[in-house]
């Protein structure tokens, strides 16, 4: 497959993504849609989408097989990465992953399961939340916590978002918003409890998330 161009936008460190995640988690990132081929079966998931739709999935899918190649040699650009009924993508035996897309950033990270359980990883445009849509994701405490140390409280919302996708990797279902209590920000991560009683083997009752907010996105990322 054709190498990924690199990130043309983070104006003061290009490796952002990579910082979230230890060195066995193979990381892609790019910050635009990139040329790349979809198997018929990841086609026929968005065989109804618009034509943007397509574009940052077929990126989210080529981001993703470049991680995979790091493992599997040129054998990844057969892998089929199809999707779990809750939307999630389904990966190759023996591997976990996370894929995001908004605008302007797409990340894809991938790791054996010998070597990392589950991941999560969320982008999103480093602004404030809709203030209507604030009392729906998060806590006047998680709120007071953010503005504390000077961050957009759209962190809490990517924070959750890549606590969701990891519990869903460990076989979790269901997790509200108000089921993971942000606890704790300090410069690099977050602390957040969940409080679900529904909690998988295997997922501690506070989880790290680290983040990163640079060219003009917020970065959050999570593994076990």
């Amino acid at each position: 497959m054709a190498p990924v161009p690199a990130p043309i936008s983070w104006p003061y460190h290009r490796r952002v993504p990579r910082t979230l995640f230890p060195d066995a988690v193979a990381v892609r990132w790019s910050t635009g849609d990139v040329p790349g081929k979809l198997h018929p079966r990841e086609q026929e998931l968005i065989r109804s989408a618009v034509p943007s739709r397509v574009a940052e999935f077929r990126t989210g899918r080529t981001l993703a097989r470049e991680c995979l190649a790091e493992f599997m040699g040129p054998a990844a650009a057969d892998a089929v990465i199809e999707r779990h009924p809750d939307r999630s993508p389904a990966w190759p035996k023996g591997y976990c992953g996370s894929i995001t897309h908004c605008t302007g950033l797409r990340i894809a990270v991938v790791a054996r399961r010998g070597d990392v359980s589950a991941l999560g990883v969320d982008a999103e445009p480093a602004v404030e939340l809709p203030p209507e849509a604030v009392p729906e994701l998060l806590t006047t405490e998680e709120c007071r916590l953010l503005a504390e140390r000077g961050v957009p409280d759209v962190l809490g919302f990517s924070a959750k978002e890549s606590l969701y996708k990891l519990w869903t990797g460990m076989g979790g279902g269901w997790l509200g918003f108000f089921e993971a209590r942000i606890a704790n920000v300090d410069g690099r991560a977050l602390k957040v409890e969940v409080t679900s009683n529904t909690r998988p083997c295997g997922v501690p009752p506070v989880i790290d998330i680290g983040y990163r907010i640079s060219g003009g996105h917020v970065v959050t990322g999570a593994w076990l």
